[in-house]
């Protein structure tokens, strides 16, 4: 039997040695998203057979992820889908999964007599390479390399830096100022971006996570943190 433990601030760190290794090219088996959005969709975790399994509310009804082996081990991971079936049933919840890998599509497909697969594009990650992402070569991102060319060219005196805790008040103090247009969106995931940014912040080095500033002038103008 699956035994769900509420994800939240202090249970998240307990997810971290699944996402260490994993493949996946999915945001939400990450730290950063984890802690972004467990108040909005209320999610819950068990361990079985090794594996992550996280239980989402979204919608009026359950999702479950497709579990995530802590050592990439795929018979693991079918065996954890058989205790997602089997808590389904105990519980008479619908069964439904998210965030399916691309390789378990085909073996989940079939497992089922009758089962149905949405591909929703306005939920999908935006991934790029990272030597395009650096460059912006070629018509494709003539856009984006034209936004960074203008920015330059405004800002000749542009930097960017790796964060450091010395940062932490600049960067708050540039949140600040950016909520105000944030706020302004009037977007229900707008908000609640918003909300749990500032929490994320203290985090950045427990995490082990990545964030980067752009400077203009010296101010802090942007930030990414991954």
């Amino acid at each position: 039997m699956l035994k769900f433990t509420d994800i939240n601030k202090e249970a998240i760190g307990q997810l971290a040695p699944f996402f260490a290794g994993q493949c996946t090219h999915l945001s939400d088996y990450s730290l950063g998203y984890q802690f972004m959005w467990y108040k909005y969709l209320a999610p819950a975790f068990a361990v079985a057979e090794d594996c992550l399994i996280i239980r989402e509310h979204y919608a009026g009804g359950d999702w479950f992820r497709y579990p995530l082996s802590r050592t990439g081990d795929m018979e693991a991971e079918r065996r954890a889908v058989a205790l997602i079936e089997r808590c389904c049933r105990d519980h008479e919840v619908r069964l439904r999964f998210s965030g399916v890998k691309a390789d378990a599509v085909p073996w989940l497909t079939l497992r089922y007599s009758d089962v149905s697969v949405t591909n929703t594009r306005r939920w999908r990650d935006y991934l790029y390479e990272a030597e395009s992402f650096r460059t912006f070569a070629g018509g494709k991102y003539a856009g984006q390399r034209n936004h960074v060319n203008k920015f330059k060219k405004m800002y000749p005196d542009w930097s960017f830096e790796g964060y450091m805790p010395a940062r932490e008040a600049e960067l708050v103090a540039f949140l600040k100022e950016y909520e105000a247009a944030q706020r302004a969106k009037a977007d229900e995931l707008a908000d609640e971006e918003m909300n749990e940014v500032y929490g994320l912040v203290p985090m950045i080095v427990p995490f082990g996570l990545r964030c980067g500033l752009l400077r203009a002038g010296g101010k802090i103008v942007a930030c990414a943190i991954g």
